[in-house]
């Protein structure tokens, strides 16, 4: 493989980078203007449910007491999740590259104008076109393992005798070619670097949104139904007739819950919460407190305080990425010393 095949190798294979950065800034811009869209029907759907959510004289003074301190903290997450559009903030498209990219085409004209031809002057337009597509194919061309280009024929035999001369110096390559292919490559270089740091700045942008925008509204809701849950747990005590009419009007965190849940999905989000009494794993977990639990040994998990997010995405050749890991509470039981009494004769 000569120095110009070398640098025509290197050159084709800045496209294919390209097409593969150039997909993926692509498929990031239509993901957000998808997300805005989602964020603005989360909203809507969340104000309707808070609505819908007013407390009838169905129930007794003692329980819409309790209900009306659960319904201000669902009023709280709802004034949270109507915040999202202005973090999204979809008025400030990603950055992208605004330089253009040489591909094959350019690269060919650029060779063709550098070079200068002494052809008959009703030939020299034909000629033109000729050596140029000649360039094209050359430029285009696969590359074998033995670093051959392999060209393919796009004239008559007439008129590639006819321009011998011609085809011989885009074979052979000159200084000023390999000088444009050269400077191509080295544009197109700059240019993947900056889309690459444009890629990483969409992906920053789209986590953290995720993270801390839509997230704490999911925990908030998650923290307010293990209230609803104790309340229910006490009715049920107490063998109460209004247990039913509450645990129906509690159904509104799964609802809301179930709609961010939702959201995440279609972005390949995934929640993860370990299972209770499942043993702790660093990779995933975060222990925020330790508890004695006489049913579980140490290291078992006692309960989940917040969940878990999955990016079930393949990214750094993973297969998903742990956006955030799961807040829980892990079982440190005390030893308990067992003394060993001797008994021995008296003397």
């Amino acid at each position: 493989m000569n120095h110009k095949e070398e640098l025509l190798s290197k050159f084709n294979e800045s496209q294919g980078n390209y097409q593969e950065k150039r997909s993926c800034m692509d498929d990031w811009k239509e993901d957000f203007k998808k997300l805005e869209t989602e964020i603005q029907n989360l909203i809507a759907s969340f104000h309707k449910h808070y609505e819908s959510s007013e407390l009838t004289e169905d129930f007794s003074s003692d329980i819409r007491g309790k209900l009306e301190n659960r319904r201000e903290g669902i009023r709280l997450s709802v004034k949270s999740a109507s915040r999202l559009l202005k973090k999204l903030a979809p008025e400030k498209p990603l950055t992208d590259v605004e330089k253009e990219f040489i591909a094959n085409e350019k690269l060919a004209k650029e060779i063709l104008a550098a070079r200068e031809f002494s052809p008959i002057k009703e030939a020299a337009e034909e000629q033109n076109e000729f050596v140029q597509g000649e360039i094209e194919n050359e430029i285009s061309a696969a590359i074998s393992e033995t670093g051959a280009i392999n060209k393919e024929n796009t004239v008559s035999q007439k008129k590639q005798n006819e321009k011998n001369s011609v085809v011989e110096e885009v074979s052979e390559g000159n200084k000023s070619d390999l000088t444009i292919i050269q400077d191509a490559i080295q544009i197109n270089d700059g240019i993947l670097i900056e889309l690459k740091e444009h890629l990483q700045s969409a992906e920053n942008r789209f986590f953290k949104f995720i993270e801390k925008g839509v997230a704490p509204v999911l925990d908030g809701l998650y923290s307010g139904k293990a209230y609803a849950l104790d309340l229910i747990e006490q009715l049920e005590k107490n063998n109460n007739e209004e247990l039913n009419q509450t645990k129906q009007w509690l159904t509104i965190y799964d609802t809301l819950m179930n709609e961010i849940e939702e959201l995440f999905a279609r972005f390949s989000i995934k929640l993860y919460a370990p299972e209770r009494g499942s043993f702790f794993d660093e990779n995933k977990q975060e222990p925020i407190g330790v508890i004695e639990a006489a049913d579980l040994e140490d290291e078992q998990i006692k309960e989940v305080v917040r969940y878990g997010l999955h990016f079930e995405k393949e990214m750094t050749n993973e297969s998903s990425y742990l956006l955030r890991p799961a807040q829980v509470i892990v079982v440190k039981n005390k030893k308990v010393e067992v003394k060993e009494s001797c008994e021995g004769n008296e003397q």
